[in-house]
């Protein structure tokens, strides 16, 4: 008992911080805004829950800082590989980077589907102070970057608005995937075949929006 008393009380406000945040997110994930309690969180971190106000404030703000903060962490780093357009309408490269692109952000989004849930079940049915679901920074700015790579390379297309583009297609894609089970039912088809039909999808409604396309 006086070791681990020692082991807690020698503890760096980082590894407090970083403690807390992931037995959160296990919680959270687990269970739910509503049915996590700062008491199991602080039992799986290790901590009291003093410690978890101390740092955080409330649950709510823990919630934001488990949930927001690592899927914006992650989405930060799918906007970085957000240059599949850059190669104009040289159809073979532009093809192969936007399936590529899409299928990464299809991988993200299951990944992280039951958080992303969390989000929304939080925001639907959580107590009055839970977080409110809304675009964040990364998400806004990765529609912006999408958005403007999208009119550098059709400046002057009669076809869909880019900004609107780069958000049906994104929602096209989580809707794909929060709903998966539903959609896709065992034996409908493979997960190879889902991911790579989906993206086709995608690929042919960015495709239809250019003007050089919709003409024809």
């Amino acid at each position: 008992m006086r070791d681990e008393m020692r082991k807690r009380k020698y503890r760096s406000t980082e590894e407090i911080v970083t403690r807390i945040r992931e037995a959160a997110l296990v919680e959270f994930k687990a269970n739910g805004f509503e049915r996590s309690t700062t008491s199991s969180i602080a039992k799986r971190a290790g901590v009291t829950e003093p410690q978890i106000f101390r740092h955080f404030g409330s649950k709510a703000k823990l919630f934001r800082s488990a949930i927001f903060e690592t899927l914006s962490e992650q989405l930060d780093e799918i906007s970085k590989e957000f240059h599949w357009e850059e190669t104009g309408l040289m159809d073979a490269r532009r093809k192969t980077g936007s399936l590529r692109h899409t299928e990464r952000l299809q991988a993200f989004l299951l990944d992280n589907s039951d958080l992303i849930k969390s989000l929304f079940i939080a925001n639907a049915y959580g107590a009055f102070d839970a977080p409110q679901v809304g675009v964040d920074d990364s998400l806004a700015n990765y529609f912006q970057l999408g958005t403007s790579i999208m009119e550098r390379q059709s400046p002057a297309s009669d076809g869909v608005p880019p900004r609107i583009m780069v958000r049906v297609s994104f929602g096209a894609i989580l809707g794909c995937v929060l709903f998966r089970d539903w959609l896709f039912p065992p034996g409908v088809a493979s997960e190879e075949e889902i991911m790579h039909g989906i993206s086709q999808f995608v690929f042919a409604g960015l495709d239809a929006s250019h003007p050089e396309r919709s003409s024809t």
